[in-house]
């Protein structure tokens, strides 16, 4: 969630700026959440790697997916897939 609001603030930073179009982001994580996301779960409601099971060093999909998100407008068509 803190990633989230992150990048949230990142972004409207680069939009108030007005160089949104002139900006390539990329952004990728580290694989799955460490130990502490049942406590954020439980508290918050939020799994960090729904729909995927799993934590950093298990053997599910949560705890080995590398998440990456790239934002070059009028370059990056939204919801495109850069990889196979």
């Amino acid at each position: 969630m803190e990633a989230d609001d992150s990048i949230g603030q990142l972004l409207s930073a680069i939009d108030k700026a007005g160089i949104t179009d002139n900006t390539l982001i990329i952004f990728s994580f580290d694989n799955g959440p460490e130990n502490y996301a049942y406590l954020i779960d439980e508290k918050f409601d939020h799994w960090s790697s729904y729909p995927f099971r799993g934590l950093k060093r298990d053997t599910y999909e949560g705890g080995h997916r590398v998440p990456m998100i790239v934002r070059w407008p009028n370059h990056v068509q939204a919801n495109s897939k850069l990889m196979n």
